[in-house]
């Protein structure tokens, strides 16, 4: 459950700043409506709507820049994603560094007693 949850919270962060991006760089030309315009600045899935309602020049560089909007957008969300990964990969390995596994042997030695051959170190063995 908590695993579904992370990465429920992981897309809709990323896609938030996507988003956000996209929004901040997109561009819209003057002859483009305020309604198709506004649609356009929402989403790219609103560009590629607004483009088909305008004449074929104008709608191909609504496009064109709607495409490098959402681009830079997946750029700088993947690249938080890289750089987060990261630094929680090196907290990671200075956190834990002195903490041995869970199965590890701390001497060396076999803990249950037991030789190689199965005989127990404990007892000795008995001549016939």
């Amino acid at each position: 459950m908590s695993g579904e949850f992370g990465i429920a919270l992981g897309v809709a962060v990323f896609g938030s700043v996507g988003a956000a991006v996209y929004r901040s760089i997109v561009t819209v030309g003057p002859d483009v409506p305020g309604d198709v315009a506004t649609d356009a600045r929402e989403s790219i899935s609103g560009a590629v709507s607004a483009a088909g309602e305008l004449p074929p020049a104008a709608g191909s560089d609504l496009l064109d820049g709607a495409r490098e909007a959402f681009t830079s957008g997946l750029n700088v969300a993947t690249v938080i994603g890289a750089v987060l990964f990261a630094a929680l990969a090196i907290l990671t390995g200075t956190t834990l560094r002195h903490i041995r596994p869970s199965g590890a042997d701390t001497d060396g030695a076999d803990t249950d007693g037991a030789d190689t051959d199965g005989a127990s170190a404990a007892a000795p063995a008995t001549a016939p």
